[in-house]
């Protein structure tokens, strides 16, 4: 944060630690957090002094634990009262992620799930895009104006094309066993690649910035004329000098593009926004800068050349993993059928090939001998042509041991392949989808009827 003294609540402070122990101690600062979860879980009208002083004091004697908090709320009678079923609105992502989880089916579009996104989106919630800084609508606000007629008119449509074939069908068999052998098997490749990581960071040194894979954010198409150029860039579970990051992002920029004097200039530059990596990559940001778009904390410094004055105030391991970065920049350029964005921007190859060419590449010493300064162990993709051959990044949920229907092309259309009556849990009754999707009107609908619930009322509930 910049230098000064700042004011909140009424009180004031000049380092964020203080800035931090103003909220925490705010006597709205447990009940709001508490609100918002009674509101999710339990029912949209206030809760009572008791429910909220008891979930209140788990939060605070927890010291703050989401677990904790989360814990007591759904410990509370109201939230297994049968009044208050189907008594909450379930979000777009709730009705449309949670549906599919359901069906085990990526619905009409086979193994393509974009689909959700854009159809959350539509319903009013683009994730990770809260509308404000209060966050998102709650309950009946999902559901205001033309929402709510939407949903019951869009949504079943995701999912009218499957294919159904007799559920009790046990021709199906051999299909499931074809499905889940390649299930299994992108498993075992999942787990052989997980083996293969683990040696890639035992075999490297301290000295060696490892990361797992790395990707280019984002590079201007105008790099070579635009006013502030720079190439964003992140990599993803990183070691280096025995620190551990799950992700670190980057700018590596110019702005010798810029209308501004000449003394105020960077240059080439490399910047960090304070949040963008995990832990943050620098002990603090106050010489840095907040900025005016998002409030955000950033540092930046002229780099590899040029004054560097808020560089050299940095720490040598800091001002190293600066210098580790820069270098692993050359991954990209010997790998430019692997980034595409990379690829289409000849200006932006020149420059990074200039900045790597001012740090150097040289290999350094280490206990195992000469070694390179950094090593990237996989790509997020590998195209013929590569010049090194690395694996392929493992990142889906393959890599957590599990699988959703939609992985295997073709097969996530059809709901025999993945919704088994075997599954359910027995009841008095033949189970079947209706009861699933919607168990408190038990319906007892025939399995092609029951997706019509998708866009029935009640299915908007939770």
């Amino acid at each position: 944060m910049t230098k000064g003294t700042f004011s909140a609540f009424g009180k004031k402070y000049s380092k964020i630690e203080e800035f931090i122990e103003l909220i925490s101690n705010h006597p709205s600062f447990g009940e709001f957090i508490a609100r918002k979860f009674y509101a999710e879980y339990v029912e949209l009208s206030e809760p009572s002094k008791e429910d909220l002083a008891y979930i209140v004091t788990a939060f605070r004697e927890s010291g703050f634990e989401i677990k904790a908090l989360l814990k007591a709320t759904l410990s509370l009678k109201k939230f297994w009262d049968e009044k208050n079923k189907l008594t909450l609105v379930k979000s777009p992502i709730d009705l449309v992620f949670g549906t599919i989880r359901t069906l085990g089916t990526a619905g009409n579009s086979g193994s393509n799930f974009q689909w959700a996104i854009d159809a959350a989106e539509d319903f009013g919630q683009s994730l990770f895009n809260p509308p404000n800084i209060a966050g998102w609508p709650v309950g009946k606000e999902w559901l205001v104006g033309q929402s709510l007629e939407s949903r019951l008119t869009k949504f079943p449509k995701y999912f009218e094309n499957l294919e159904f074939d007799s559920l009790k069908d046990k021709s199906t068999k051999r299909m499931r066993e074809g499905r889940d052998k390649r299930i299994a098997r992108a498993i075992e490749l999942s787990q052989i690649y997980q083996q293969d990581l683990r040696k890639f960071f035992a075999s490297g040194t301290e000295e060696q910035f490892l990361a797992e894979t790395m990707v280019i954010n984002w590079i201007p198409d105008d790099f070579a004329t635009r006013e502030y150029a720079d190439i964003n860039v992140s990599f993803y579970n990183v070691s280096f000098l025995g620190k551990k990051w799950d992700g670190i992002s980057v700018r590596f920029g110019t702005d010798k593009n810029a209308k501004k004097k000449h003394s105020w200039k960077n240059l080439n530059n490399l910047s960090f926004n304070q949040g963008s990596s995990h832990p943050a990559v620098l002990k603090n940001y106050n010489d840095g800068w907040v900025s005016d778009w998002n409030g955000h904390r950033g540092w930046s410094s002229s780099f590899p050349k040029g004054p560097r004055e808020r560089f050299r105030k940095k720490s040598k391991d800091e001002q190293l993993l600066m210098k580790r970065l820069l270098q692993s920049m050359h991954i990209p350029l010997e790998n430019l059928s692997s980034f595409n964005a990379l690829f289409r921007n000849v200006a932006a190859q020149n420059w990074l090939r200039d900045r790597i060419n001012e740090v150097g590449l040289d290999d350094i010493n280490t206990k195992n001998g000469k070694q390179p300064p950094i090593k990237i162990f996989s790509l997020l993709s590998n195209p013929h042509g590569s010049k090194i051959k690395k694996p392929k990044f493992n990142c889906s949920i393959i890599r957590t041991g599990q699988s959703l229907a939609g992985i295997f092309g073709r097969d996530s259309k059809k709901l025999t392949d993945h919704f088994d009556n075997e599954n359910f849990v027995s009841t008095e009754t033949t189970p079947n989808l209706s009861q699933l999707l919607l168990p408190a009107l038990n319906l007892q609908l025939d399995n092609q009827e029951a997706l019509r619930l998708l866009g029935h009322e009640g299915y908007q509930l939770k």
